[in-house]
């Protein structure tokens, strides 16, 4: 029987030199969000804080579960701040559709003031500062991106000040026993925030795949470049015109369990709870938001019963 995480070929996404000025990189921005929803940035003045935070990450994931569950994660509704174990979140269930728990230990923060907790300062100083060089990354692509639909050139600035919805997660993914390395470390899924900034190690078996025109291909994502993809809101904004692309993590094949220990990042732009959302692209959708928009607060509650239904037919 065929291995059904197997893709079919490498996709090759476009890549962005972000230390070139903000008029020279929007067209190609644009057209990589519009063509594929994914692209890669080069160049963009993160790696030696990921360097330290992955380092000081790969120490705290290795802590015994009684020193790591000293920040574990409540469990309060809507509130994913703090530790989970590997196993202990299943994507697959949340969206509605049969399949194995997460194969990974996860760590998760948002703004300051969302009920965040850390395992020390130290590692709080280290999250925050990649927090903060993601977050400042997403708002200046999704502003080059929502500046061709009319909205002002302050409005990323305004509506994604903190306290948002913003959040954030470090993501351990140990070496898989041999009789689950043909399964996913996660199930396929579309973002639901508005930009996705995520770093993940380079040349690591079992990572990444898009689906593109019905195709599973793996992302190969060169040394020091992180992988930017649209979320369902930025795409709603668009009325469509940039596309929300599924995709999931694999394991590796047995034969290359043994050097798949992975580390990622990723952080998800979401704007505040008030924030008004309404498409501005030439492709409206049919049933849009009232010219006012809907409150972002709303447009989760309402959106995660869609993608329910849509992920259950992926």
């Amino acid at each position: 029987m065929a291995d059904s995480t197997a893709a079919v070929s490498d996709v090759t996404l476009p890549l962005v030199d972000y230390s070139l000025p903000r008029d020279k990189i929007a067209a190609q921005v644009r057209s990589a969000l519009q063509d594929y929803g994914f692209m890669l940035l080069e160049n963009n003045g993160q790696m030696e804080n990921i360097a330290a935070l992955r380092a000081a990450s790969l120490d705290f994931f290795k802590l015994p579960e009684s020193d790591s569950a000293k920040v574990k994660a409540a469990g309060e509704p809507g509130a994913i701040r703090g530790y989970y174990a590997e196993r202990a979140l299943n994507t697959a269930k949340a969206l509605g559709k049969d399949g194995p728990p997460d194969y990974c230990s996860q760590f998760f923060m948002g703004d300051e003031g969302t009920g965040n907790r850390f395992p020390s300062e130290e590692y709080e100083a280290k999250v925050t500062t990649v927090y903060n060089g993601f977050a400042e990354i997403a708002k200046n692509l999704t502003q080059i991106v929502v500046d061709v639909y009319g909205l002002p050139n302050t409005w990323v600035k305004e509506e994604f000040e903190a306290p948002t919805l913003t959040s954030f997660k470090v993501i351990h993914y140990p070496v898989p026993p041999e009789e689950e390395c043909k399964g996913l470390r996660m199930t396929n899924h579309f973002d639901i925030d508005a930009l996705t900034v995520l770093y993940q190690d380079a040349h690591v078996p079992g990572g990444l795949q898009v689906n593109l025109h019905g195709e599973w291909q793996d992302v190969q994502a060169p040394p020091n470049t992180l992988v930017i993809n649209v979320g369902e809101v930025l795409k709603f904004l668009s009325g469509g015109e940039v596309k929300c692309t599924e995709h999931r993590v694999v394991m590796p094949r047995p034969e290359d369990r043994e050097r798949s220990e992975r580390m990622s990042m990723a952080l998800f732009l979401a704007p505040k709870p008030s924030t008004p959302l309404k498409p501005h692209g030439s492709q409206i959708a049919t049933g849009a938001q009232k010219d006012e928009g809907i409150p972002a607060g709303e447009w989760f509650q309402a959106a995660l019963a869609k993608f329910h239904e849509k992920n259950k037919k992926s």
